[in-house]
């Protein structure tokens, strides 16, 4: 049983010894040792209270980090991260990318080293991963990833013929408005660059109606019809109720289909 530094300080004076024990109080960290700091966040230096108001100011520097990166989910699938991270490195591997990982089930985020590669990755749209379409959001600072935010999904949007007069700001929020909340224009469309067509991404339900053509009344009190082209529209399978594949692409529709036959050969061969 080991003494205490009290006992063998008595027993040095009683035996005469010239040894002197000196006691001293050891804290927590003196038993544990220092704590590895390496690749993390020290806290130490923050006072705790019991209320706190998070600011700006205290995530400015999170944000910031993130604002490189998009944040992607695949409709109907949720693939392990090693093979999402393979596929992810596969498509967008030559734009620089710094980091992949799982936020959620079916939801990554997939950060960059540069702003303009987001950028690009979010004009290229919706991806399709094993067939099925993977759909691409800029990460922002209020983004919740829910399942309702995955509801709302961003899609490009193209208005051929679209008089260049209205490919402004507040015009085209006002158009695009009649389709879904308006996001942002492309490059081209934001340079004038290319004027066959105003290209808009838009967010909608998944469950919404897709207009092919909108109206709207003009400067000049005339009605002006516009066609809409959607670059991707989801689609939903009537037997699994999944987005990402029509009725005759089902795994589950195709597998009841080959019973059925199965069972209906064999009926005509006992009939026989």
């Amino acid at each position: 049983m080991g003494r205490s530094a009290e006992e063998e300080e008595e027993m040095n004076n009683n035996t005469g010894s010239t040894k002197t024990t000196i006691s001293i109080s050891k804290s927590w960290s003196n038993v544990v040792g220092k704590i590895p700091v390496d690749d993390e966040i020290d806290l130490t230096m923050e006072k705790s209270e019991t209320n706190v108001k998070i600011t700006m100011a205290d995530i400015k520097d999170e944000v910031e980090y993130w604002s490189t990166a998009v944040v992607c989910y695949v409709l109907g699938s949720n693939p392990p991260q090693v093979v999402i991270d393979g596929y992810f490195r596969r498509i967008w591997g030559g734009l620089g990318i710094d980091k992949v990982a799982q936020l959620n089930r079916r939801v990554f985020m997939v950060r960059f080293h540069s702003i303009e590669s987001r950028n690009k990755v979010v004009e290229e749209g919706v991806q399709m991963f094993d067939r099925k379409p993977m759909i691409v959001k800029p990460s922002k600072s209020d983004m919740e990833i829910t399942k309702e935010q995955m509801e709302n999904i961003p899609i490009w949007v193209r208005m051929v013929g679209l008089d260049v007069k209205y490919w402004g700001r507040t015009s085209l929020t006002k158009i695009v408005g009649l389709i879904g909340k308006p996001l942002r224009t492309d490059a081209a469309t934001t340079k004038r660059e290319r004027l066959t067509y105003a290209r808009v991404l838009v967010e909608v339900k998944l469950n919404q109606e897709y207009p092919t053509s909108i109206r709207f009344e003009n400067e000049a009190g005339k009605i002006v019809e516009q066609k809409i082209h959607y670059e991707w529209k989801p689609v939903m399978c009537e037997k699994c109720r999944n987005y990402g594949h029509e009725l005759n692409e089902c795994p589950k529709f195709i597998k009841e289909e080959h019973e059925k036959n199965e069972k209906k050969q064999e009926l005509e061969i006992q009939e026989k």
